[in-house]
């Protein structure tokens, strides 16, 4: 497993903003678990209808434990 890489951008109060490259089917529930365990809480994701179809609801089930996913 290779840890995602994540890229701050600002601070903001206790949290911040960060940025990342589209997740990869095969790994999502590792990352995601790696993300809960650096203290990520909320990811808001930017993916379209299409690859959040094709990546994160085929794994929903494996990322129970993950942070909350919010899809805008």
């Amino acid at each position: 497993f290779m840890k995602p890489h994540i890229f701050k951008i600002k601070a903001i109060g206790l949290g911040s903003l960060s940025v990342m490259p589209k997740p990869s089917p095969e790994w999502l529930a590792d990352d995601f678990r790696f993300y809960k365990e650096i203290g990520i809480t909320l990811i808001v994701s930017l993916l379209d209808n299409f690859w959040y179809d094709k990546i994160i609801s085929k794994v929903r089930a494996k990322i129970a434990v993950a942070p909350a996913l919010l899809v805008i």
